[in-house]
């Protein structure tokens, strides 16, 4: 089955510009919605990243 066999990065072109005073919270949030989304038809387990606990340098990174 090639679905299991499938991994992909999609990213955004984000233009230089001003910000706004909320723009990194909204950042977050669609960052994180992005890791909710239901990927059942491309990712084994359903789930975008790591489907294990692990760290960031010395920053422990929890998958749920």
């Amino acid at each position: 089955d090639r679905s299991e066999s499938i991994s992909f990065l999609m990213m955004e072109l984000i233009e230089r510009g001003n910000s706004k005073p909320d723009t990194f919270s909204v950042m977050g949030y669609e960052y994180a919605g992005m890791h909710l989304a239901d990927t059942e038809g491309f990712v084994s387990g359903g789930r975008y990243g790591f489907l294990h606990d692990n760290f960031i340098g010395s920053l422990a990174r929890k998958t749920a």
